[in-house]
């Protein structure tokens, strides 16, 4: 049985209908926020336009430019040039403590922080010559954030060094050496659940490898090769 034709009616009906099931917006769709300069440029664009359509095509040179402008913009490079691990933490002073005297890290950035530390372990002085501290970027090395969390759950790192054995008998000497009884009376340091979980050994995946555990039971897993 043949339908009868749809009429004006209809297919305005119809179109009404299909629009309502169309998704409202896509993954296409112009961002919200852009990079500073980049709504400048757009705006800046938008205007000219406007003049142009105004004033006749005296503008259009200065038009041109600024579309020059974006798609030279557009065309710069970017380069990732650091991953800094967020490593959640209780206490940032026992984690500081433990980062800086057992694992050989030093500190970077505002001291008075108290939510937050952030660092370093490389082959680079994290300082100037006047003692500014080089940007992040610049520092070639391990950089992390001690993080001050009301409830850490626990995250793993891997951290490549040149010689996992040499490190692995140099934060095991510090680590004894902070838990040490004084006069006996109490350690040094106390580091709760800290401790070094295993022994350099070799993997099936050809590297070397050693574990260590922090006090707030982050693992970190020293790798060489």
């Amino acid at each position: 049985m043949r339908m009868p034709p749809l009429g004006v009616a209809g297919m305005s009906a119809l179109e009404h209908d299909e629009k309502e099931t169309r998704p409202a917006s896509s993954n296409m769709a112009r961002p919200g926020i852009l990079p500073p300069g980049v709504d400048a440029a757009m705006a800046k664009l938008k205007k000219q336009r406007e003049r142009v359509a105004m004033h006749g095509a005296e503008d259009t040179d200065e038009a041109e430019d600024v579309v020059g402008d974006a798609r030279i913009m557009s065309r710069t490079p970017v380069h990732v040039l650091q991953v800094v691990p967020c490593v959640p933490v209780l206490h940032l002073e026992i984690a500081l403590t433990f980062y800086t005297k057992v694992l050989g890290f030093v500190r970077r950035g505002a001291k008075h922080d108290t939510k937050c530390a952030r660092v370093y372990r490389g082959t680079q002085k994290p300082t100037s010559v006047r003692g500014v501290y080089k940007p992040t970027s610049e520092l070639a090395g391990v950089h992390l954030d001690l993080r001050v969390l009301p409830t850490p759950h626990p995250t793993q790192l891997v951290v490549y060094v040149n010689n996992v054995d040499a490190m692995f008998l140099e934060a095991a000497e510090k680590l004894y050496l902070c838990s040490m009884v004084m006069n006996g009376y109490f350690p040094l340091e106390n580091f709760g659940a800290a401790r070094i979980a295993s022994r350099p050994q070799n993997t099936l995946r050809g590297t070397r490898e050693f574990t260590v555990v922090d006090p707030d039971e982050n693992v970190l897993v020293f790798v060489s090769g």
